[in-house]
């Protein structure tokens, strides 16, 4: 008992893919199946009335903008990485600094101090500058008149 003969067997015997005893029992079918045989008959017309009609195409040169589309991309240069990453630094500097100075404009206009020093002047007035009465204070301490260097501990430290 033979094994049935499949589409893919007859495609592939046709297109001479098969293996050696597999092509020796198609060819034995061949032999006592009439419409297997001409099956086999138009599948080989039809190939060989395509590559009469591609053929031609195969040998004609591929087009040169084809060939450029296959290739790979140039490398982007670096310097203009590096001018990317300057423009980059030059928009955060720009932006930082611009921030900074309106930070500073509103609160001169809201009466806050904006450096360190006017910030320390403006919460701790001096003891020789004026106080909030209008008065100057006394210079050194309001605790009485003996320095800190002679104030006794009485408890042990």
């Amino acid at each position: 008992m033979t094994t049935p003969i499949s589409d893919d067997e007859i495609h592939g015997y046709v297109d001479r893919q098969l293996s050696p005893e597999r092509r020796a029992a198609v060819e034995r079918a061949l032999v006592d199946d009439a419409p297997l045989a001409s099956k086999v008959r138009e599948i080989e017309r039809q190939n060989a009335w395509l590559r009469e009609g591609l053929d031609p195409l195969l040998a004609e040169p591929l087009p040169r903008q084809l060939i450029d589309a296959a290739r790979m991309p140039r490398r982007p240069r670096r310097i203009g990485r590096f001018v990317a990453v300057a423009a980059s630094v030059a928009t955060l500097c720009v932006g930082f600094l611009g921030g900074w100075y309106v930070r500073d404009a509103e609160l001169e206009i809201a009466g806050t101090p904006t450096t360190f020093a006017r910030q320390a002047a403006f919460t701790h007035p001096t003891s020789t500058g004026p106080s909030k009465s209008g008065r100057r204070r006394k210079s050194g301490s309001s605790r009485g008149s003996r320095s800190a260097s002679t104030i006794r501990c009485t408890r042990p430290i």
